[in-house]
């Protein structure tokens, strides 16, 4: 009878030990969702507040190097000043974000891909310590998002400038696609990648090098820390 109580008591011992580390396994599922689930949105939210914030400087940084003339033989390149004054005359102040809708459209889910592969890597294929291996998540996820978001950029470009007027967005990727083909949407990938994804892969291991740095030394990971992280690594 002993034998008994003793073997039933074993099994639900067994049984509830099995139970918790379900429970766990699941909870431990959970939590990773909710992990990758968070960078996606946090990407997403800080990709829009960036992309509506400085859109105007990337149109003036569109026109100052974009060379323009009416005779076609000469060459005239405008001065910031010079630019701020042709965009407000010609489209008024709203012209300042034209080509906010395809940087939108290439920054929110660009950044969200980055961050999102970063988490899901982090999460299920392997935990990176070491500075090379935050170098290797780094460049293959801004790899990808940038190959997939591509075509956004060429007509962001297009938009920002002054060759094609006031055409949509859909009117300047239908331009493009007559002229080059569909092949034209992806012009300039090979220098894009050549100088977003090293500065990724060399950001997110500088950024991450200096975060361990600041947990050595016993110092509290706020906002603030993690942004003057950031911002050490670019000024540097």
């Amino acid at each position: 009878m002993t034998d008994v109580s003793s073997l039933e008591g074993n099994e639900k011992t067994t049984s509830r030990k099995a139970s918790n580390l379900a429970n766990n396994v699941n909870h431990n599922q959970s939590n990773n969702r909710n992990d990758i689930t968070k960078s996606i949105l946090v990407g997403s939210t800080s990709g829009f507040i960036t992309s509506l914030l400085l859109q105007p400087l990337d149109r003036l940084k569109t026109l100052s190097q974009q060379h323009i003339s009416n005779d076609k033989k000469r060459v005239k390149q405008y001065s910031v000043f010079q630019s701020c004054q042709k965009i407000y005359y010609d489209n008024g102040i709203t012209g300042f974000w034209r080509g906010l809708t395809p940087t939108l459209i290439r920054v929110v889910p660009g950044v969200s891909i980055h961050f999102g592969l970063y988490q899901t890597t982090k999460l299920y294929i392997f935990n990176p310590q070491r500075g090379y291996e935050h170098f290797t998540i780094g460049f293959f996820s801004r790899s990808f998002a940038a190959i997939i978001l591509h075509p956004t950029t060429i007509i962001k470009t297009r938009l920002e400038s002054s060759v094609y007027g006031n055409q949509s967005m859909l009117n300047v990727g239908n331009a493009i696609i007559r002229e080059y083909g569909i092949r034209g949407l992806w012009f300039g990938l090979t220098p894009t990648l050549l100088r977003d994804a090293p500065f990724s892969g060399l950001y997110l291991m500088f950024y991450r090098q200096q975060l361990a740095f600041v947990e050595k030394n016993d110092y509290n990971i706020t906002p603030i820390i993690r942004l003057s992280c950031g911002i050490l690594y670019i000024s540097g």
